[in-house]
């Protein structure tokens, strides 16, 4: 089987890993998104099956015991959790696979998955990070004041992860994705996996 890249991006609320992941992933045919598992209500603009799995408490907790999540957490109240099988999948049909989650997600993922790649996205600034997630309007102002304060304990996370992409220009954060996405599939191991019959014939004819 060819080698697959699991890649893992990262930011709180509000830094726009989720649309920067939705442009990558329209244009992008060799990489999947493992939908997550919540049990948050569905926002209005989120689509079931599509933006999560939504699912009540109860059957979280299951698929927990299960061991079916290489990662899961509690934030803000709710439950999130991204589910093995659907990374299992992606690989099986020769797809690369793109995580969007939180730090403590990426932290688990690693764990277990010690050749992933991780992005971690900062916002341009503080006042920029509360306009977004001010102007969404999905949240009170009492969550908004919660996630403000979560993002600043959580950006001191940064150092962990491979790269760092200030999103400030989402055209230029989205192209400064995929050129790692790119390289990252471009290095020697994955190359050499994927090629093995040419690198294997070209060893022979310098043989001969």
């Amino acid at each position: 089987m060819q080698q697959r890249v699991l890649f893992v991006l990262a930011a709180p609320s509000g830094t726009g890993k989720t649309t920067i992941a939705e442009h990558i992933l329209r244009q992008d045919h060799e990489l999947m998104r493992s939908v997550s598992y919540t049990t948050r209500a569905r926002r209005v603009s989120e689509v079931a099956q599509d933006s999560y799995h939504f699912i009540d408490e109860a059957g979280f907790l299951e698929m927990v015991e299960n061991n079916a999540f290489v990662e899961f957490a509690k934030i803000y109240g709710h439950f999130y959790g991204t589910p093995r099988q659907g990374i299992d999948n992606a690989f099986a049909a020769g797809k690369d696979v793109l995580l969007v989650v939180d730090w403590q997600g990426a932290h688990q993922i690693q764990k277990t998955f010690t050749d992933c790649v991780t992005i971690f996205l900062l916002p341009p600034s503080y006042s920029e990070l509360m306009a977004r997630l001010q102007n969404r309007g999905e949240d009170t102002p009492e969550v908004i004041k919660q996630r403000l304060s979560s993002a600043l304990q959580e950006f001191e996370h940064y150092p962990e992860f491979d790269y760092l992409i200030i999103n400030d220009r989402l055209e230029q954060s989205i192209a400064e994705v995929s050129a790692i996405i790119v390289a990252e599939r471009l290095k020697t191991a994955r190359q050499t996996a994927r090629c093995k019959d040419l690198v294997h014939d070209l060893q022979k004819q310098m043989k001969v």
